[in-house]
């Protein structure tokens, strides 16, 4: 469910389900990213937005469908995940990748601050670069090959 038209109601049909099946809703995992190589010079606007839909926005409505049923039961998680390229660059340019997992840092600490009298605890996590295949491919197009230092 990653376009544009399906995203503002994920987080009701997550709602839905969770509800029927187990009377409420413990944890949420926003685990969710789209990457596509770009500035902000030659990046069209479409990718841009369906890039902050992707990785951003599907972040806030879950979080908006989902916080006001964990508020209620006065418990519940949310684990967000974000990415090491909101903390640093990572070798190849992927500007609203990173600025989306950026913000998902900064959206998951205002609303921990929020939530937290509520009993309503939320995380993020920031993985790191790791060796798959897909870090290999990346690590060719991008360093030439050098993966320990497309890595670093």
């Amino acid at each position: 469910m990653t376009s544009s038209f399906c995203i503002p109601y994920y987080g009701v049909w997550i709602e839905s389900l969770c509800i029927a099946k187990y009377g409420r809703i413990d944890i949420l995992i926003n685990n969710v990213g789209r990457s596509e190589p770009g500035g902000p010079a030659e990046m069209s606007e479409k990718t841009w937005d369906t890039q902050t839909d992707v990785n951003l926005k599907s972040v806030y409505l879950c979080c908006h469908h989902i916080l006001p049923l964990m508020e209620k039961q006065g418990s519940g998680t949310v684990v967000n995940v974000a990415s090491i390229a909101a903390l640093r660059y990572v070798g190849k340019p992927q500007v609203a990748y990173s600025a989306t997992k950026a913000a998902m840092i900064q959206f998951t600490k205002a609303t921990a601050v929020i939530y937290a009298p509520k009993g309503v605890r939320l995380n993020v996590i920031v993985p790191g670069l790791m060796n798959t295949p897909l870090v290999g491919m990346l690590a060719d197009k991008y360093a030439a090959g050098n993966l320990e230092g497309f890595k670093a």
